[in-house]
């Protein structure tokens, strides 16, 4: 980021972040919850042509079951920083969580073209239909390219395993809601399993705990 800023003055740390991770080196065997956008690579960042902001996008969790699952859209603003006109190809490489492409639909495009006149923008918007596809985080990058330049936006979505709401209700020995409670929630350990870390609850009076179907302690 200092390198971008000494060399750009005038960016803003939007403009910073986004040239740094749209130009970052994306590993296709890894997905965005464990790598990001990838790993910097400065040169690329100072030769970008084609800024997407922004940088990334979460369509966030969808809660089990999924037959009543909303679509949720997220939008991209593509820039054209060049003195050149650009036709700009974009393609979405999204992944299950299995490591298999996506479900089809799983992810959709509003567009898999823009024209960009020099110094302009426009904004392309990428819809998530967690009815389709399997539990776990999806994700993956929307690919954007023309003839002289190439950025990525990582993306995902969490379509929620089975899961359910724990409501835990704190009451002191007279049966009132107690000042002090303490509650820890851990998954129940069975032979030789590794050690399992759960949740520490203190909150007052009732707290509601979704937690994914299993045994707890």
């Amino acid at each position: 980021a200092a390198i971008l800023a000494q060399r750009f003055p005038d960016w803003k740390g939007a403009q910073l972040k986004a040239a740094l991770m749209n130009s970052a080196r994306f590993v296709d065997a890894l997905s965005p919850l464990e790598q990001g956008a990838g790993r910097v690579d400065i040169p690329a960042a100072i030769a970008l042509q084609l800024r997407a902001e922004p940088a990334s996008l979460s369509f966030g969790r969808q809660s089990w079951p999924h037959a009543d699952d909303e679509l949720v859209t997220r939008t991209v603003t593509f820039t054209n920083p060049s003195d050149k006109a650009q036709s700009v190809q974009l393609a979405l490489d999204a992944k299950g969580p299995d490591g298999a492409p996506a479900a089809a639909g799983l992810f959709t495009l509003s567009t898999d073209c823009v024209e960009l006149a020099p110094q302009a923008s426009a904004s392309v918007t990428i819809t998530a239909d967690t009815r389709l596809g399997i539990d776990g985080f999806s994700g993956g990058q929307l690919i954007a390219a023309s003839e002289t330049a190439r950025a990525h936006v990582p993306f995902f979505v969490e379509r929620e395993v089975e899961s359910y709401d724990l409501v835990l209700q704190h009451l002191d020995r007279a049966g009132q809601p107690t000042t002090a409670p303490f509650t820890s929630v851990v998954p129940y350990v069975r032979g030789d399993q590794p050690p399992s870390f759960g949740l520490v609850l203190d909150a007052e009076g009732s707290v509601t705990v979704r937690l994914p179907k299993g045994d707890y302690a």
